[in-house]
């Protein structure tokens, strides 16, 4: 089943966040288990600050593709005390996090969707194609890097 499938339907959260958590592995549905519905539209390319660079995102300064309207707050302290938050972004003044890790355990996190680049997806005039370029080439290297960290 697609995560996207968890954003139309909330029932689909009954009995399995306890399933994710016993299971300890990381991935997109644990963001989103923690969700809260940000009114925006969807498909849309947000720039990232991070705090520091690391092995998965090499830019201080990242355009990043966001799709989906959920977000975790940075200011929940479970968060605070097992993740270093490195990026956060505001949209329509809610405070998101774009990226974190976690402080002991091999777990990254990012809210943005860097896979999802496509070419021909009509952004309505909205972005210049220089922008929608390097959004794809970045995320396209977050991607890399990930898979070269696991190889390791």
């Amino acid at each position: 089943m697609n995560s996207r499938n968890y954003f139309i339907n909330d029932s689909l959260f009954l009995g399995n966040e306890s399933f994710v958590k016993k299971a300890g592995i990381p991935g997109c549905i644990a963001h989103r288990m923690q969700r809260m519905k940000i009114p925006s539209r969807d498909n849309r390319i947000i720039s990232i600050s991070l705090k520091k660079t690391d092995e998965l995102i090499p830019y201080s300064k990242n355009p990043v593709n966001i799709h989906q309207r959920d977000y975790i707050s940075p200011d929940g302290s479970n968060i605070q005390k097992n993740f270093d938050i490195i990026a956060t972004s505001e949209i329509n003044g809610f405070k998101a996090i774009q990226y974190m890790r976690h402080i002991k355990r091999t777990i990254f996190s990012v809210q943005f969707h860097p896979e999802t680049h496509n070419i021909n997806y009509n952004y309505s005039g909205i972005y210049d194609k220089k922008i929608i370029n390097k959004t794809m080439t970045i995320g396209e290297e977050i991607i890399n890097n990930f898979v070269l960290f696991c190889n390791q």
